[in-house]
């Protein structure tokens, strides 16, 4: 498969994984100002939210580009936007808990949320996800010999491949 070729299973995840980034920041972005908004001392913070969104932009466009750099920048943004939204996630429960029952459906969502973040982090670390972003033939795999019965497969923890 080409470099620029857009078929093909890796490229819809891919872009998947894109637009959820992008997605997921916007909404943590909202999330985080509606509490700030709420705390009088702490709303003119909500300025601050400006760069972060701003700084998302060239992480996913690089990412979406597949520019050699994107991809790094990507797991690590990846990382810390999971955290995010598990923290917000814990503060909805709380809140859900203590005063407000709408809190722990949001809180509920954030935490699907959060393991479907988790989810696509299996994703981004596997190597042939990896190769097929740096272009790289994906078909290596075939050419590995495999005596008789012998099958491949990978380890779903660390991507180690076993046969």
């Amino acid at each position: 498969m080409g470099r620029d070729e857009p078929t093909g299973e890796l490229a819809a995840a891919h872009r998947q994984v894109g637009w959820m980034f992008i997605f997921t920041v916007g909404l943590v972005l909202f999330l985080i100002s509606v509490d700030l908004a709420s705390i009088p001392q702490l709303s003119s913070f909500i300025i601050l939210l400006i760069p972060v969104g701003i700084a998302a932009i060239p992480i996913s466009w690089g990412f979406i580009q597949r520019k050699s750099w994107g991809l790094g920048f990507m797991l690590i943004s990846w990382f810390g936007l999971t955290a995010v939204v598990g923290i917000l996630a814990v503060v909805d429960l709380g809140q859900g808990l203590t005063t407000d029952r709408w809190s722990l459906v949001q809180a509920a969502l954030l935490l699907f949320l959060t393991w479907s973040m988790y989810q696509r982090t299996k994703l981004l670390r596997h190597p042939m996800f990896a190769a097929w972003y740096h272009g790289h033939p994906t078909t290596m795999l075939s050419s590995i010999p495999l005596a008789e019965g012998e099958i491949l497969a990978s380890c779903p923890h660390c991507s180690s491949l076993l046969a």
